[in-house]
């Protein structure tokens, strides 16, 4: 254990333990509003894990999937977040941030984005953010 004699000391820690975090780790990111886990849920997210040492993945906001399919998802986004945490094959499952969208992008810094094949409209929105960043992250459909 180590004590701090300040705030700033231990944000100042929190940030180099995260730096060399991210150093050591790659991260594949994917997203998805999975409704209905079926058998092609359990392919993507298996055929993503493939790609890197830890899979994150990011569940759609019951707002976006209405915004993007445009129709109410069946189940609530909580429980659509259990449903995948329960599949076991992500080792990070978060709700989208309708604030800050790549935020996600920001905070892991993946080495690679997987897709799904009906995720167009939001390819394109990720392309540009990652051009306009400068990130190293590749885009696997």
């Amino acid at each position: 254990n180590i004590k701090f004699t300040s705030l700033e000391e231990l944000k100042k820690q929190i940030q180099e333990d995260t730096k060399i975090i991210k150093e050591k780790q790659n991260y594949v990111l994917t997203f998805g509003t999975f409704d209905h886990i079926h058998k092609w849920h359990n392919y993507y997210l298996e055929s993503a894990k493939k790609y890197w040492d830890k899979l994150i993945t990011i569940i759609a906001t019951d707002k976006n999937v209405k915004l993007f399919k445009k129709k109410a998802p069946k189940y609530s986004q909580d429980k659509r977040l259990w449903d995948v945490k329960n599949m076991n094959i992500s080792d990070i499952v978060c709700i989208w941030d309708e604030i800050n969208p790549m935020n996600w992008l920001e905070l892991y810094n993946p080495s690679v984005v997987c897709l799904g094949y009906d995720q167009i409209s939001f390819s394109d929105l990720l392309i540009d953010y990652i051009k306009s960043h400068k990130l190293n992250t590749q885009i696997i459909r």
